[in-house]
Order: C-alpha cells, then sequence, then structure tokens
C-alpha cells in the first residue's frame, strides 16, 4: 500500500525555520530509522514516535499524512470520513497577496467573489494595511474579510493595529513577529480575534489563551492548521 504525503517547507528559512534539504534530511536520517520495521495500529500513533526528534514539524508532517493516506486506501474510506468529516463540501476562502493599488486589490476581490469563494484574506503589512482594508469595506460592505500580517508588525504598532477594528475583520492573522509567548502580551487589547498560526507550533507552546484568538481550523487551509 502506497502513501503520499507533502512537506509544506519552502526554499529558504525566512518564512519558517525548515526548508526543503532539512526536511529530506531528517525524513531520511532520523525518521525513517524510527519508523522502518516498526508496527503500529493507526496513523494517530505516529506523532508520539516521533516524538524523541525536537521539532521538525514539516518534516514529522509530510510522513504522517503520507501515513493517513495509506490507512485511509487500506481501510478503504476516503481520508476525510478517516479523519472524521461529516460533509462533502465546505465553505472556502481565498489569500490575496499584496497589490500595487487599492483598485487593483477591488478588482482581484470581485473576481473572487464571483468565482464563488465566501471569505476573503488579504495580505498586509506597514504601509499597506489600513487603506486596502477601508477600501473593501466601503466597496464590499457585506463580505466576510481577515487580513494576514505574516509578523510584520511590532509590539509598538499595537495602537495602529487596532485602527483595524473600524471594519468589522473576522481576524488578523500572525500580526506580530515574535513567539506566541510576546504576541500574548498584546492580544488582549484588540478585538479582533488573532490567529498565531507559524508563532505556535505545538498546544504546549501556549502557555495562554486570550479569549479573542481565533478557531484556526474555521478560517484558514488545510496547510496552515
Amino acid at each position: 500500500m502506497t502513501g503520499w504525503g507533502e512537506s509544506v517547507a519552502g526554499e529558504g528559512p525566512f518564512y519558517a525555520p525548515e526548508t526543503v534539504e532539512t526536511a529530506w534530511h531528517i525524513l531520511r536520517d532520523f525518521i525513517w530509522p524510527i519508523l522502518k520495521d516498526r508496527k503500529f495500529n493507526s496513523a494517530s500513533e505516529i506523532w508520539n514516535l516521533l516524538a524523541p526528534i525536537r521539532g521538525h514539524n514539516m518534516a514529522k508532517g509530510a510522513i504522517e499524512s503520507a501515513i493517513w493516506d495509506a490507512e485511509a486506501k487500506q481501510i478503504g474510506l476516503p481520508l476525510w470520513k478517516l479523519l472524521g468529516g461529516v460533509r462533502e463540501e465546505i465553505p472556502c476562502g481565498v489569500s490575496i497577496g499584496i497589490k500595487g493599488s487599492v483598485e487593483e486589490l477591488a478588482a482581484t476581490v470581485e473576481r473572487e467573489l464571483a468565482a464563488g469563494y465566501q471569505r476573503i484574506k488579504i495580505k498586509i503589512k506597514p504601509g499597506k494595511d489600513i487603506e486596502p482594508v477601508e477600501h473593501l469595506r466601503q466597496r464590499f460592505p457585506k463580505i466576510r474579510l481577515m487580513v494576514d500580517a505574516n509578523s510584520a508588525y511590532q509590539l509598538e504598532d499595537w495602537p495602529h493595529l487596532k485602527r483595524l477594528e473600524a471594519y468589522y475583520l473576522m481576524m488578523i492573522e500572525q500580526p506580530l513577529a515574535g513567539t506566541i509567548s510576546t504576541a500574548t502580551r498584546n492580544y488582549n487589547a484588540n478585538s479582533i480575534p488573532q490567529f498565531a498560526l507559524m508563532s505556535a507550533f505545538t498546544p504546549t507552546s501556549m502557555p495562554v489563551r486570550p479569549s479573542n484568538w481565533a478557531p484556526a481550523g474555521s478560517l484558514t487551509s488545510s496547510s496552515a492548521v
């Protein structure tokens, strides 16, 4: 039985610590020796078996997803059913990068809405945040809108980010650079739900759960969950 998995590591360590090359290294030299000839009853056991390897969750996720795929094929179920899914279709959103002008951004949003996407997430950064959000709210007052900062801001930028509260966003994704412990110091100061993503690598890395954190699975793509 063959299962397929995918690592989401990038070519360089500029967005996340892992890279394609480090993932190959960990898979070949550490993960495979642990799993080779090992008997287990379910893919759900894999993560604990790999616990001696610190970090490298993207490499671990690649092999784990491949084993989940193989298990689903062996049982004869679609993977989504094996994982407990009950719906064959789900509402889908789209992520849109930073554009050269608010007019170009609005035109892109209009195309994606026409294609059937029900949530719109736009990237923001200092100097490209309030104006595009305000423009979209004026142009599309009823859309489900969220923003993703990719850790572009610092704690001292928080008063500026609070201006986004006026545009009733679904969430702001990863606004602050640094670890989750750094970010939580100011998360409760904003009424917009926060999504930590790359700042929270495991449940145990989240010492405090602010009341306005967003539930990850309901807001983002499978690659980010």
